[in-house]
């Protein structure tokens, strides 16, 4: 492992909606909080395999799904059955968590943080450890000129109660909020995201079976606003808000593009928000309130800020699956100045968007007059005199095949 690198995923910024009808039922003594039980599916990478788990909502937090993390573990990787967690209760709170590979770390419920010294073992599906591939690392940070021990373990620690997010535990298990474990265990070709009451698995993000594929559908739109069109409940406003701020303090890559990119990068994204300007202000304020249009307006408004060119967008996939939610959220946004110290997302896209349909057509009435012309599987070359026109119009990989070549050696495709 390379001691200059330090782990990062990327992650989706998934809305929770949460389950409807359970029994009650009282807490192990190591967590004093009363809760209700009940049962989530997980959809195991597609809709034809289902799986029921046991989920819990705390008294305290009545809207917001708690499962095992064994459960989540055994789903996340479900195409691997020998990949098993030993979990060995400390009866002090804190529990040693050893991984199929041989990592272990340590998981502390009194103080909620998790902890390990070797963070790629700890962290990422075994697989693809064992496939030496480097893109397990995301950021590359120190001195790269300086000799490394490339067998060198990276240690990590992460604290949740920074984000107020109560990780619990009982005489055998550690019990997460569903959504964190999408967040914290994730790897591009094994995700996870609560949607509607459901917990999916999905393969890399280009798949038909994908994140948003799925979570963009207009039954999946539909039912998140029918249920919260009278309201967000307060405990799930708050986590939401928490999850998003740990997604973005673990995850986001800093392209410098932001005008508050240092103070999100020094202070976090709660401090940047709170901070920085009225812009980013009401942002927060939207994120945080019950209207569910408010909410959406909230994301929105983050384009405005975090816009990278189009590589990073929030909650556009519901706008466009939903003309309710999209007229909605345009109403809030009459009543919403444009900040200053904001980009203008819609005019840049509709700009980039005008630009690329005028060289488009451009290039056609090139071909008109062209000597010669070959049209390919998503390209085309064209020759007139002396000169020669070759473009890419799209590409295409074999998914399955590179998959099956890196991690099942399996022939180049």
């Amino acid at each position: 492992m390379n001691s200059k690198k330090t782990i990062a995923g990327l992650s989706a910024l998934s809305v929770l909606i949460s389950s409807g009808a359970f029994t009650a039922m009282t807490a192990f003594a190591a967590d004093t909080a009363e809760y209700t039980t009940g049962k989530m599916t997980a959809h195991l990478y597609s809709d034809e395999k289902l799986k029921e788990i046991e989920c819990r909502y705390y008294n305290d937090m009545p809207n917001v799904p708690y499962i095992k993390l064994s459960d989540y573990y055994s789903c996340w990787l479900c195409q691997y059955p020998d990949q098993e967690l030993a979990i060995t209760n400390k009866n002090d709170g804190t529990y040693e968590v050893k991984m199929p590979i041989g990592a272990t770390g340590i998981i502390d419920t009194n103080k909620d943080t998790v902890s390990t010294d070797d963070a790629a073992g700890f962290l990422y599906p075994q697989y693809i450890l064992e496939s030496n591939g480097e893109n397990i690392f995301t950021y590359v940070k120190g001195d790269s000129s300086a000799e490394e021990d490339e067998d060198e373990k990276v240690s990590y620690t992460q604290d949740f109660s920074v984000y107020d997010i109560d990780i619990r535990g009982d005489e055998k298990d550690i019990w997460w909020p569903a959504t964190t474990l999408c967040d914290f265990y994730e790897y591009s070709l094994n995700q996870g995201a609560v949607i509607d009451d459901d917990l999916y698995f999905f393969p890399q993000i280009l798949s038909t079976y994908s994140r948003t594929a799925l979570a963009g559908t207009p039954e999946h739109t539909a039912a998140f606003i029918e249920k919260y069109k009278n309201g967000r409940p307060k405990d799930m406003i708050e986590y939401n808000y928490n999850e998003l701020c740990f997604c973005f303090d673990r995850n986001y890559g800093f392209p410098g593009r932001f005008k508050y990119n240092e103070l999100l990068e020094e202070n976090g994204f709660d401090k940047m928000l709170s901070t920085a300007s009225d812009g980013t202000k009401k942002i927060k304020e939207l994120l945080l309130s019950e209207d569910l249009y408010d909410y959406c307006a909230g994301y929105e408004m983050l384009n405005d800020y975090l816009w990278d060119g189009g590589h990073t967008v929030f909650t556009d996939f519901m706008l466009q699956n939903s003309k309710d939610l999209a007229s909605a959220v345009s109403a809030k946004f009459q009543t919403i100045a444009m900040p200053e110290d904001a980009f203008d997302h819609y005019a840049v896209l509709n700009n980039s968007n005008n630009s690329g349909y005028t060289a488009l057509k451009t290039r056609e009435e090139m071909y008109k007059t062209a000597d010669t012309y070959e049209k390919g599987n998503g390209s085309e070359y064209s020759v007139k005199g002396d000169t020669a026109f070759f473009a890419f119009n799209f590409f295409e990989d074999n998914a399955a095949g590179w998959y099956n070549y890196y991690f099942n050696n399996g022939e180049l495709p």
